[in-house]
């Protein structure tokens, strides 16, 4: 019976660890993003509107007499702290994690992408120029790209229409990193970070 629950235990914790954090971007007329995990989404970009808030009822002017405000307590001299301790502190925070941060950076996945732009304008000969730069620039960086982390493109597409107005574009992706990369990562740096403090402690007992 213990090793069944024992199983059922690491199989859960295996599904967890398996599950993606992903992140939509989309870019048209403006800038969408949202984030969730296993269908569950939370929109960020454009934020949400706030409601409105109820409007204040008007006293009237048979209320009592005005509360007077009690004057505020003189407020503390902030308190000088370590400075060079602090800073130290973050240093050291920042060498412990950039190595798995690279690392986790690599395993990042891009999933969903699709660049569809159409070059437009009023004049023909600004408006052959702007193609080509952006052809340099957008395959030139899709190829940058699948050299850093995996990509998976749906459509990537740039033309040129000399009748347009003004160039449109729609840009599209997903970015996919899972649980169990996350939580190694923050691990990795936990131990980097406890190693190297403990290092530094014994050699300040030590001279």
């Amino acid at each position: 019976m213990g090793f069944w629950i024992l199983g059922g235990i690491v199989l859960a914790l295996a599904a967890i660890l398996s599950l993606s954090v992903a992140a939509d971007v989309r870019y048209a007329e403006e800038l969408s993003l949202s984030v969730g995990i296993c269908g569950f989404r939370c929109r960020l970009l454009p934020a949400p509107e706030k409601p409105a808030p109820p409007p204040r009822r008007k006293k009237s002017a048979a209320s009592g007499k005005k509360r007077k405000k009690k004057p505020a307590p003189p407020e503390k001299p902030p308190e000088k702290g370590d400075l060079k301790g602090t800073f130290q502190i973050i240093w050291d925070l920042l060498k412990a994690a950039l190595p798995p941060v690279g690392e986790l950076l690599g395993k990042v996945r891009l999933v969903r992408l699709r660049v569809l732009v159409t070059v437009g304008g009023s004049d023909a000969a600004e408006t052959a120029l702007e193609y080509g730069r952006l052809c340099a620039l957008v395959y030139g960086g899709y190829a940058a790209l699948q050299s850093l982390i995996r990509v998976k493109a749906e459509r990537v597409e740039l033309n040129c229409d000399f009748l347009a107005p003004e160039t449109v574009q729609e840009i599209s992706f997903r970015l996919k990193l899972r649980v169990g990369s996350i939580l190694w990562a923050a691990l990795r740096i936990a131990f980097r970070f406890l190693t190297h403090t403990i290092r530094k402690e014994r050699q300040r007992n030590a001279a």
